[in-house]
């Protein structure tokens, strides 16, 4: 009677509650055969039924989600649940324990069934997870992937067809080709010797016809090359033809050099001019009595930098280069004179024509 006071219900209807979650959470049966009797001593002791089973359905339930997974929320609300359902302590000790040993199982058939999965890379290996787990976590994925081996496999299959398909028409076709080998080898070896004889005969043909050709093309050459020459280091007598952007001014008083031909370079600076000549011999001429002081061999080179109206003396010359008013001066402009013994016209001009050509005749030392 003790007991029954402490804990509010009788001995047996505590027993017959703790067989009844035994029988439920450890072997496995259904509750519904335990409720009447449940029903039956509670009702009688006077104790409200419904409550009674909402506890022991929330304490199942609890101990399903510990089954699953750890939580100390969950287990502290099992042990709430038991006592309202005036459970043992050892028995829920003993709920708790059998809780924490499945979580272990299913822990482990976990393990087990990733290894599993993960070795899913092969056919073979796919049907031994889908038989050892047909229901599993990764079933469907599993199987999705054995489709795609499968396929993969059909393809390969085809493709190792075709290939020895290909090899075979190719076999066949190297063996036909050396069959024809020789008579094609024949045909060109005909072919290459008229191609030779033909080529033969053209080089001979275009040799005649060179040699008949190459003298008419020297002639022309030669014709042309003195005619350049000759324009190159023609002078105009006439100071303001072609070139009358400056005039030459000599000193008539001393003697002066004749026939030395003059080049001068417009700067950037247009007020500045680059002067130089080539000389390879001297010939004096008196402007100022009009009389030939004779010529001497001398070879030197006549270079300097020099202001348009300065007086310019170069050792045989003596003159100054003006710019002739309103004329066009650009700079890289270039101008040819030379003195000659004539009173009217002393000074020759020469148009830049071939200025290249003419430079490397008369400017160039040799």
């Amino acid at each position: 009677m003790q007991d029954k006071t402490s804990l509010g219900i009788s001995d047996a209807l505590r027993k017959l509650i703790e067989s009844a979650v035994e029988e439920v959470v450890i072997n496995g049966e259904p509750f519904d055969a335990k409720k009447k009797w449940i029903r039956k001593h509670s009702e009688a002791e006077g104790l409200h039924y419904e409550t009674i089973e909402s506890n022991l359905n929330d304490l199942f339930e609890a101990v399903k989600e510990l089954e699953e997974h750890e939580s100390k929320v969950i287990e502290r609300s099992a042990k709430a649940l038991a006592k309202e359902c005036y459970l043992s302590e050892a028995l829920v000790n003993q709920l708790l324990d059998k809780a924490a040993v499945v979580r272990a199982q299913k822990k482990e058939e976990h393990n087990k069934e990733e290894e599993a999965y993960k070795k899913c890379t092969s056919i073979e290996a796919c049907n031994n997870y889908l038989k050892d787990y047909p229901q599993g976590r990764y079933a469907q994925d599993v199987r999705n992937k054995k489709t795609q081996l499968e396929q993969e496999a059909v393809r390969r299959a085809k493709e190792e067809v075709g290939r020895k398909e290909r090899e075979d028409r190719e076999r066949e076709a190297q063996q036909e080709a050396e069959r024809t080998a020789w008579e094609k080898a024949q045909w060109q070896a005909k072919l290459d010797a008229e191609h030779k004889a033909r080529e033969k005969a053209e080089r001979k043909a275009k040799e005649k016809d060179k040699k008949k050709v190459w003298p008419w093309i020297a002639t022309v050459v030669v014709a042309l090359i003195v005619i350049l020459i000759a324009v190159s280091g023609r002078f105009t007598s006439d100071p303001f033809n072609g070139l009358p952007s400056v005039a030459v001014e000599i000193d008539a008083t001393i003697p002066q050099a004749v026939n030395i031909k003059y080049r001068i370079e417009v700067l950037e600076r247009e007020d500045c001019f680059h002067l130089e000549a080539q000389v390879r011999s001297v010939h004096m001429y008196d402007y100022f009595h009009g009389i030939d002081n004779g010529i001497r061999n001398e070879s030197c080179k006549l270079e300097g930098y020099y202001m348009f109206g300065e007086w310019v003396d170069t050792g045989y010359n003596l003159f100054r280069i003006n710019k002739e008013t309103g004329r066009n001066l650009a700079t890289g402009k270039v101008v040819y004179f030379a003195l000659v013994p004539d009173s009217d016209y002393p000074v020759l001009y020469r148009l830049p024509l071939f200025q290249k050509l003419f430079d490397r005749l008369y400017f160039k030392e040799k």
